[in-house]
């Protein structure tokens, strides 16, 4: 067991040292992996203090606990409430990590000459290795040696069986959610509608309680219900949390009740003993059922025709249309197109809210309507993200197909640009019609003056992250969400520096306009004379694009197809 343990944890670390070993890539290549595997590294280098001032921490209040009330009252709230947090983390982090495609890898392992069972104790210890769970488990052993250093053995025997107990829980647990979530996301269309339904409650859930806040009266009922005493069956039901029958344990042990410790001791580890068990049937189903794929035909598509998008050559027109479809159908992109109109009446529905609360002072600024169209200018663009700035490596096996193609390297990024400009087209149109909704008012030159400056902002921007798609290509799923899907840092972090530059032009403009000529005509005038710059130049600076992506082909196509 502890050998087996000790040749996957030499896996996984030459797997990331792999990373960063010298190969016959393309040098900008080996950057580009190196660099977004180092982000990961550095971030968990970051979190090494946070372990260490915990372990103190837990050390020195199981030492003091024996002789100091407000240790003892410290140690009976901070780790209840630590580890509720760290149990949510536990939850959630699976199930996001699901969705975000990393994949459990079970094919290869299954080849390997090890049983089923030990196989799968090896994938719930390694459940331990999650960076959130690493920085507390040191202090869970912390505590009961603070505590034999004090004299207390029977509380730190009591306290170390019960952070045994809890590291088991925890482990269980990202294993069952694990195993758990990869079945329902075994098939890629049930995967992509399950990715989207919970987006979805994540987007509904966050703007909840702005929503609520903004109605009538809601603040009174959030003040007697503060004042009201809390329900005695909620607090019984807290009970059954494992962070809650670990704080019990811990409270009654160092009270010098150890007996009395013994039923959330069993508890807990009954819970973790049943968690163990469901992540056991479902490892098992995950072995014995081949991974699903709900493709569509081949033959679905054959003779239809699409339409042709005036002003572009053939070739760019199917491009375009490729491209918004492909997009479209995917979780990332139904994510950014369908979400993006949410936010933005939301932002309306608060903004008004606001209004009839305090018609005066900052208020008047929302009831102009000018924030809501600015919003949704500013979120049509930066909707676009996961593919604008790594449009070439989202075709994935298309993109080959499209290099063979007779479609030229100018043909190709005016295409890309189209459809950028397409999807643009179609969340703005949403986010028009959400925060009209929401605020109940448009003025129609607000509207005019944002979709001018967010074309303008566009118009500059395609070629520019066609480049940085070419230089800075990532193998992406965008029927993922998280790191999957998301493009290369380097590509995300410039794009988004520029995008701010990008958006001073016409919000100078538009001030020059609106505050010190108070005319909104003047302003609409003037955007849309810088768009119309934007546009030329945009299409002259498409034609560098090409070159860009001419002198990157092969390298684009390797990292399309993932290697």
């Amino acid at each position: 067991m502890i050998r087996l343990l000790r040749a996957f944890a030499w896996l996984r670390w030459r797997l990331l040292a792999n990373g960063f070993r010298k190969s016959r890539r393309d040098a900008l290549e080996r950057v580009s992996r190196a660099a977004e595997i180092a982000v990961p590294v550095i971030v968990g280098l970051f979190a090494v203090p946070a372990a260490l001032a915990l372990t103190a921490s837990a050390f020195i209040g199981g030492l003091l606990a024996s002789s100091s009330e407000t240790a003892r009252i410290v140690l009976a709230i901070v780790p209840r409430a630590l580890l509720a947090v760290l149990t949510f983390v536990t939850l959630v982090g699976p199930l996001l990590r699901s969705m975000q495609g990393s994949t459990l890898g079970l094919a290869r392992l299954t080849l390997l000459p090890i049983p089923r069972g030990l196989l799968h104790i090896v994938e719930v210890v390694t459940g331990l290795a999650d960076p959130w769970v690493l920085a507390v488990l040191p202090g869970l052993f912390a505590l009961p040696l603070g505590l034999l250093a004090s004299g207390s053995v029977a509380a730190a025997a009591v306290t170390l069986a019960a952070g045994v107990a809890l590291a088991a829980f925890l482990a269980s647990l990202s294993s069952s959610m694990s195993f758990v979530v990869a079945l329902l996301l075994r098939g890629r269309r049930r995967g992509e509608w399950i990715t989207l339904a919970f987006m979805a409650l994540l987007s509904f859930a966050g703007f909840l309680p702005a929503v609520f806040s903004s109605l009538p009266g809601s603040h009174v009922a959030v003040e007697r219900r503060v004042a009201a005493r809390p329900d005695p069956a909620f607090l019984a039901w807290t009970r059954l949390v494992p962070s809650e029958m670990y704080g019990l344990a811990l409270k009654r042990s160092i009270e010098g009740r150890p007996a009395g410790a013994l039923a959330p001791l069993a508890g807990l580890a009954a819970t973790g003993a049943g968690l163990f068990g469901l992540s056991w049937v479902a490892y098992r189903r995950l072995l014995e059922t081949p991974a699903g794929s709900s493709a569509r035909r081949q033959g679905e598509l054959r003779g239809t025709r699409l339409a042709r998008i005036p002003g572009l050559k053939p070739a760019a027109s199917a491009v375009a249309l490729a491209e918004a479809r492909l997009v479209l159908r995917t979780v990332r992109g139904k994510t950014a197109i369908y979400f993006t109109p949410i936010a933005v009446g939301a932002i309306g529905w608060m903004g008004a809210g606001t209004v009839r609360a305090d018609p005066a002072g900052a208020s008047r600024l929302l009831a102009s309507g000018a924030v809501v169209p600015c919003a949704a200018a500013i979120f049509s663009v930066i909707a676009l993200q996961p593919f604008l700035f790594n449009q070439f490596a989202t075709d994935r096996g298309g993109l080959a197909l499209e290099f063979l193609s007779p479609v030229s390297d100018l043909d190709l990024v005016r295409g890309k640009a189209a459809a950028m400009f397409l999807l643009w087209g179609l969340t703005l149109l949403l986010s028009v019609l959400a925060g009209g909704i929401a605020t109940r008012s448009m003025p129609l030159w607000a509207w005019g003056a944002a979709a001018l400056a967010s074309a303008s902002m566009l118009a500059l921007l395609a070629p520019a992250a066609a480049m940085l798609s070419a230089l800075f290509p990532k193998p992406s799923d965008l029927g993922r969400i998280g790191r999957a899907g998301n493009p290369h840092p380097t590509a995300g972090i410039l794009g988004t520096l520029l995008l701010l530059a990008l958006g001073a032009p016409p919000a100078g403009l538009a001030a020059l306009g609106l505050l010190m000529l108070k005319s909104p005509a003047v302003a609409i005038a003037l955007l849309a004379g810088w768009a119309a710059l934007a546009v030329a130049g945009g299409s002259a600076l498409l034609r560098a694009a090409a070159t860009v992506v001419a002198r990157r082909r092969e390298n684009l196509a390797l990292v399309a197809q993932g290697r």
